[in-house]
């Protein structure tokens, strides 16, 4: 039985792996319009994104705009296929009406005049509309929070809201006052400001959110600070419990703060920023994102306990190959990166969310442990079918050495 899924297996790969070496370029042009609330048709500029699919696959390609052309508004789409498969192109994060070249084939693809293989109209929406990225908003900005969303990767689903003016920090606020008893919870208000620096592995600009608990917090009670932010920084909410003997706090907060480490500081992992997949290797910790908490108005004394619920995306988990049961909360101690008690809550259609106890505040590390190679033929069909589809670190030499381990062991 073994070695019949093992064969299944093979010649699978082998059927991918053909497709895989002979996969050659081919080169598009094509122009994008977009049509405003108004009617008036405008060229798209650099920062529209272009997908392309092959055989109605997402395809990672290299998209030159309008500044890279002699004309305006019109795009250079190169991308890897096969000769004969369907060709269609589309506005990221909208929904025009797809545009299929006749078939693949290598080499250029200019047509008669400028612009024939494909031309792209899509309706920029309403302000207060769900967006993308700010092209497709009539107002020109797609906010979340404080952070405007220029573009995205394909597939991460709706992730701001149109705007007339730049995005500005966004603040909620509760009716409930401090604590007033043990164990009574209190409720905070938020805002957020994006910084120029990088971030981490959520995001390609730092973003900074501060958590302010209203009134005042009493000996023996739990404050929660909630977090707007949690797709950028990971970081959902902060419940801090004082302890018995803590003064009345006033007005506590707390700020999460995307970073990077200087030079020459100990790693938490292996980076992965941006969602990009890293080699699988078993067991090798990979970093999500690295962050400081720090607080005010309430003193280390005065804290019992701290409670961090956040949160990883599945795209990142799946992208590089991470066991999501191992995703951990870390803190810089000294020099040594040291995981705290974390424990897996639950997941929806996009995250998996997590709780870790701290003893304090610091700086952070969000890690998860790579999965180990398959060893089985049901797993290694598993992986050839997630590199077919494009969603799998694997290469197609890992996986050949996964299927010459697995025979070497039976």
């Amino acid at each position: 039985m073994r070695k019949a899924g093992l064969i299944v297996a093979i010649v699978a790969f082998v059927l991918i792996l053909a497709s895989f070496v002979s996969a050659e370029t081919g080169t598009w042009r094509g122009f994008v319009k977009i049509t405003n609330g108004t009617g008036n048709n405008l060229s798209a500029e650099p920062g529209t994104v272009v997908d392309m699919y092959v055989n109605g696959i997402w395809k990672k390609n290299t998209t030159a705009t309008s500044a890279d052309v002699p004309f305006s508004g019109y795009y250079l789409i190169t991308g890897v296929g096969n000769t004969g498969d369907a060709v269609t192109f589309r506005v990221w994060g909208s929904a025009p009406d797809n545009t299929t070249a006749e078939v693949f084939s290598t080499g250029w693809h200019p047509g008669p005049d400028y612009g024939q293989w494909f031309n792209l109209t899509f309706t920029a929406i309403a302000n207060s509309a769900a967006c993308n990225h700010s092209k497709a908003c009539t107002g020109g900005y797609c906010c979340s929070g404080a952070t405007e969303i220029v573009q995205a990767a394909p597939y991460s689903g709706t992730a701001g809201t149109c705007q007339a003016s730049a995005c500005s920090a966004s603040s909620s606020s509760s009716s409930s006052g401090g604590s007033s008893g043990g164990g009574s919870s209190s409720s905070s208000s938020s805002s957020s400001s994006s910084s120029t620096s990088s971030g981490g592995g959520a995001g390609s600009a730092a973003v900074t959110e501060t958590s302010t608990v209203p009134g005042t917090v009493s000996a023996d009670s739990t404050a929660t600070f909630s977090f707007a932010k949690a797709a950028d920084t990971g970081i959902a909410t902060i419940e801090v419990t004082t302890s018995s003997t803590a003064a009345a706090v006033t007005g506590p907060q707390i700020t999460v703060r995307e970073t990077t480490l200087a030079a020459g500081s100990p790693t938490a992992g292996i980076s992965a920023s941006g969602g990009s997949g890293v080699a699988p290797k078993p067991n090798q910790e990979v970093v999500f994102q690295y962050l400081t908490i720090t607080k005010a108005n309430i003193k280390d004394a005065d804290i019992k306990s701290a409670k961090v619920k956040f949160q990883v995306a599945k795209s990142w988990v799946s992208q590089n190959s991470i066991d999501h049961t191992t995703v951990s909360l870390k803190k810089l101690v000294g020099s040594t990166w040291t995981k705290q008690p974390t424990k897996f809550v639950k997941e929806d259609a996009n995250y998996y969310h997590y709780e870790a106890e701290v003893p304090g505040f610091s700086t952070f590390a969000i890690t998860g442990e790579q999965k180990a190679a398959p060893t089985t033929a049901f797993g290694i069909i598993d992986a050839i079918r997630g590199f077919y589809a494009g969603k799998s670190s694997y290469t197609a030499f890992d996986i050949i050495d996964i299927i010459r381990k697995f025979y070497a062991g039976g």
